[in-house]
């Protein structure tokens, strides 16, 4: 029923007082939640969804067009064209996930899986390796001891003494003692790009080990590629693993604390993995590796992993695969993240711009 206006007087005025109903105000979608058509606020931020890659125009999310496409939109519609390819089939994985935990545990699982289907490494075919997911390192212990692996003296006190989260593949995709373990301790160790990315990065480490037969990080590799990969992939099948959508996002955010530039990691000696700066692998390398998938696409990634386990050196398959050296290819990244880093990140054309004038040189 319709409620008659009141007045008021004051002095001489007299105010009409209309009794309005309120209006709700519908609450927009944050980028990590972010699906095509639903309301957003934040124009041009981008995220990652099932949908395709999307972007805000202020009002709501909008899947990019290719007229359109953006560095993270071209990367990503490789990525869900070979997600969409890949049969949704059973996995031969064996998850050990410690029933006091928590759900967490679950985001973790189907993250793996996301990362398995991504991959296809892990068909009914191959041998299953196990998984373990906890919050105490000694539940780790307990299960290699019942599974009979070997864990390495050193990854076990690594474990003993966390504070926070850690994660890795260990061993080699034939190996017998192969196993993945994570291992998060606290609330704060799982809300983060760290956390959200790690079950499908780990499962990478596999893949890169499985289709290149183990060559993945031999003499002529780059320890930017052998992170950055993973680190990428983890954030980019988010949608897929029940994770937020926009890791991308954090990983690109994450580069204001880097020290270094990519090209402090274009090398294969292992001796980096104990500079203090190794951390700034995984945000450099991410970004970097979203740019490498947007040039060269999913397709070239693999077969550039496939070449080397019939025999061709790591850098022979990077030419072969991407038609410029890896030398080359660094430079051009590392140039483009740091533009990222700075806030004046290359559009699209730019760095199709550079590769190709780095193509056309060789």
């Amino acid at each position: 029923m319709k409620l008659p206006a009141k007045s008021l007087v004051i002095g001489h005025i007299t105010l009409v007082l209309a009794l309005i109903t309120p209006v709700a105000i519908a609450a927009t979608t944050p980028a990590a939640q972010a699906k095509a058509g639903k309301l957003c606020s934040v124009k041009n931020s981008e995220a990652l969804s099932l949908q395709g890659a999307l972007v805000c125009d202020g009002k709501k999310w909008n899947v990019v067009k290719v007229s359109q496409e953006t560095i993270q939109s071209k990367a990503f519609r490789s990525v869900l064209t070979r997600w969409n390819k890949q049969p949704d089939v059973q996995l031969s994985l064996k998850i050990y996930a410690d029933p006091k935990a928590g759900k967490w545990t679950q985001q973790i699982e189907t993250g793996i899986r996301a990362g398995a289907r991504f991959w296809g490494t892990s068909d009914s075919s191959a041998k299953p390796l196990p998984a373990i997911i906890s919050d105490n390192y000694l539940y780790i212990d307990k299960i290699l001891s019942q599974l009979g692996i070997f864990q390495n003296p050193d990854d076990r006190d690594r474990n003993a003494k966390a504070q926070g989260g850690q994660a890795g593949f260990h061993g080699a995709w034939d190996d017998p003692d192969a196993y993945w373990d994570f291992l998060f301790t606290n609330i704060d160790s799982r809300n983060n790009s760290g956390f959200w990315q790690v079950p499908a990065h780990e499962y990478t480490h596999f893949a890169q080990s499985k289709l290149s037969n183990r060559n993945w990080s031999n003499s002529g590799g780059l320890k930017w590629m052998d992170e950055g990969i993973p680190s990428y992939i983890g954030a980019a099948l988010g949608p897929m693993s029940k994770m937020p959508n926009d890791i991308m996002n954090a990983w690109k955010e994450d580069l204001a604390g880097t020290k270094v530039t990519l090209d402090h990691f274009n090398t294969d000696d292992p001796k980096v993995y104990s500079d203090p700066t190794w951390s700034d692998v995984y945000p450099l390398g991410a970004v970097a590796s979203e740019a490498l998938v947007a040039l060269v696409g999913v397709d070239a990634l693999i077969q550039y992993y496939s070449d080397t386990a019939s025999g061709i050196s790591l850098p022979n398959s990077f030419k072969k695969n991407f038609g410029i050296t890896n030398t080359q290819m660094t430079e051009i990244l590392s140039r483009y993240v740091d533009s990222v880093k700075t806030g004046k990140a290359w559009k699209l054309k730019a760095l199709e711009a550079e590769y190709k004038n780095a193509k056309s040189l060789n």
